[in-house]
């Protein structure tokens, strides 16, 4: 989500977004601190204001905070983690998860059937799902999967009449 909001990724630099989260606190907000590092080079670097790269090449550092004042604090913190990731080594890692790509269902489990599944999280108010990609690329393949999951959900919150 974060990748296709041009909102966030046009002012490059860093973002400070406050978000509604029902299931954290009905009456608040908690603020989210995004922060892209271009990781397509050979050095790793932060962005710069009004500056894109292509959403293949980026990496999101997200922070999260009750206190809608702490945006200094939690950019501290962001250059903090960015030193020690080059320090021990830990952005050639993330440089590595980057080129290899978001694992699918069958990466994770050779041989497998599963080609695609969605999770919701009752407790969070949340869902997470894998890429689309390579199994449902048109655009008329991705609403046949929905249509299924609609049908699934459908069939399992139906009230039966007796």
């Amino acid at each position: 989500m974060l990748f296709e909001a041009e909102g966030i990724k046009a002012g490059g630099g860093d973002s400070w977004i406050p978000i509604c989260l029902p299931g954290f606190n009905k009456t608040g907000y908690l603020f989210m601190y995004v922060s892209f590092l271009d990781m397509g080079g050979r050095e790793v670097r932060e962005l710069h204001s009004d500056e894109r790269i292509a959403k293949e090449d980026a990496v999101a550092i997200i922070l999260l905070s009750a206190d809608k004042e702490s945006f200094e604090s939690m950019q501290s913190m962001k250059n903090y983690l960015v030193h020690e990731f080059r320090r021990n080594q830990s952005m050639q890692i993330i440089q590595s998860a980057l080129q290899a790509r978001r694992p699918s269902p069958t990466d994770l489990v050779p041989g497998t059937v599963l080609r695609h599944f969605l999770f919701k999280s009752k407790s969070n108010v949340q869902f997470f799902m894998p890429s689309f990609a390579p199994q449902f690329e048109s655009m008329n393949q991705r609403r046949q999967l929905m249509t299924i999951y609609h049908g699934l959900h459908a069939s399992v919150h139906a009230k039966h009449a007796s």
